[in-house]
């Protein structure tokens, strides 16, 4: 046989196949002994795969995946595995968490994730930075969230809970069946809309409302997405390298140009508005009369991607959670009658001391507070949270090293969210956790109940460092 001009027998054909198999199964191993040099106790992987076969395969969940991974470290404070090829570490034990994200965190301030943001100027917000870059523009936009600016927004929450309940007013009198979700959703787009964009998107009033949809399609599982995935097995990097966008060019475009529309709008009318948009504008402003270096990598200018990018963060995160947490927590409500009459005891008083709902007056509902720290306890809206190592970093009481680079993963589950694990069932609602008395006893415990509190521990962190 005759191939570019070389004899060639089947012996040279069977060795060509066979080499080029070796290669192709090692690479698919090649990090598999990354736990084993360290001393690390690790889950046995799959090739190519690790121990994500099935969510690769679409038939898991990536919080099963991620409980699956975390029982199987039943007894041990931490533990190895693999996410396709790549090592992560599982983080259980709550005074190591608390080491990691508290006293340990400029080792760990890298949130772990690979976006490319020039191919995808959507990603390039602050849930997607990293480093210098991050710490900068985390600096701008702390200030966007304090209470000061939320009380300010307070009453464009009331205005779209109003429309919420003229809607159920109306379903109730026609005896129609409310989808709860649904509305839930509908309701976290109006708020969001008019507290970030400035807008009304009237979802709750339109049911073909273009926000409403245009956030429906983004939480769908596209072919896009499952392409991403799957080329993710073989590299981070490669859908980026082949150009594989995480966004059509319709949505990107739509989310760009409302927020450059929004504030060409605003500038050319000396329109200002209490919304993050706004603040966003005037953050925009300041860098520019601060004439700050384009060349400085260290730096973040914040020019018209950077601030839809962000908004659109603001919008992603935001609406979907929200949806989620109040939908849980009414239908808890619904099946503890118990906790629904008390709560519905203290909004009463607390209406008749103020004469209204207000930014005051919620914060003085406690057990409103504890009613959603359990309904988020039950039904953790964050996955996971990951980190990346960015200074080598010794684990306390073991020989083990991370080093730049490794991840480290810490999984929020309703069986563990209390010191004592075994005497909570998963599915229970815990009618103590609704107690003032029954606050846990660890800071990481209540990380726990409220992934939300993350933040507030990078931010204390990140203001002593």
């Amino acid at each position: 046989m005759t191939a570019f001009g070389y004899e060639v027998s089947w012996f040279d054909i069977f060795f060509l196949l066979v080499s080029m198999l070796a290669v192709i199964y090692y690479f698919g191993i090649s990090t598999f002994s990354h736990w084993e040099k360290k001393g690390v106790k690790f889950m046995k992987p799959v090739p190519f795969f690790g121990n994500t076969l099935y969510l690769a395969m679409g038939s898991q969940h990536i919080t099963d995946c991620h409980q699956e991974i975390y029982d199987y470290f039943a007894d041990d404070a931490y533990g190895g595995w693999f996410a396709n090829r790549s090592p992560l570490l599982m983080v259980k034990d709550p005074e190591l968490i608390q080491q990691v994200i508290v006293k340990d965190f400029t080792h760990f301030y890298d949130r772990g994730t690979t976006v490319d943001m020039k191919l995808d100027p959507l990603n390039a917000n602050l849930l997607n930075m990293t480093g210098h870059r991050w710490k900068s523009l985390r600096q701008k936009l702390t200030p966007a969230f304090s209470s000061g600016k939320l009380k300010l927004m307070s009453p464009q929450f009331n205005e779209c809970v109003d429309d919420l309940c003229g809607l159920i007013d109306e379903k109730t009198q026609k005896n129609d069946l409310i989808d709860v979700q649904e509305s839930m959703a509908k309701l976290a787009t109006d708020v969001i809309g008019s507290c970030a964009f400035g807008l009304q998107f009237n979802s709750l009033k339109n049911p073909d409302s273009e926000f409403r949809r245009m956030g429906r399609d983004i939480m769908k599982t596209s072919w896009r997405f499952k392409l991403r995935m799957f080329l993710r097995i073989v590299s981070d990097n490669l859908p980026s390298l082949l150009g594989v966008k995480a966004f059509n060019k319709s949505k990107e475009d739509f989310f760009i140009n409302l927020v450059n529309d929004t504030m060409k709008y605003r500038e050319d009318n000396k329109v200002e508005r209490n919304d993050f948009i706004q603040i966003l504008m005037n953050l925009k402003k300041m860098d520019e009369d601060m004439q700050i270096d384009p060349k400085n990598e260290n730096q973040v200018i914040l020019d018209e991607k950077l601030l839809a990018a962000n908004t659109f963060i603001f919008f992603i995160a935001g609406f979907e959670t929200t949806a989620t947490t109040l939908t849980f927590c009414l239908f808890e409500l619904s099946q503890n009658q118990e906790i629904q009459d008390k709560l519905r005891k203290e909004v009463q008083a607390t209406v008749e001391r103020h004469g209204a709902i207000n930014y005051e007056s919620t914060k003085e509902m406690e057990y409103l507070d504890r009613v959603i720290a359990e309904t988020l306890r039950k039904y953790p809206i964050a996955g996971s949270l990951i980190r990346r190592c960015t200074k080598p970093w010794q684990i306390p009481g073991s020989k083990a090293k991370l080093e730049v680079g490794d991840r480290v993963v810490f999984q929020p589950t309703p069986s563990i969210m209390t010191p004592n694990t075994t005497l909570i069932r998963k599915n229970s609602t815990r009618k103590d956790s609704l107690k003032k008395t029954s606050a846990p006893d660890h800071p990481v415990h209540i990380y726990r109940l409220e992934m939300g509190l993350a933040i507030v521990l990078e931010q204390d962190s990140l203001s002593k460092s």
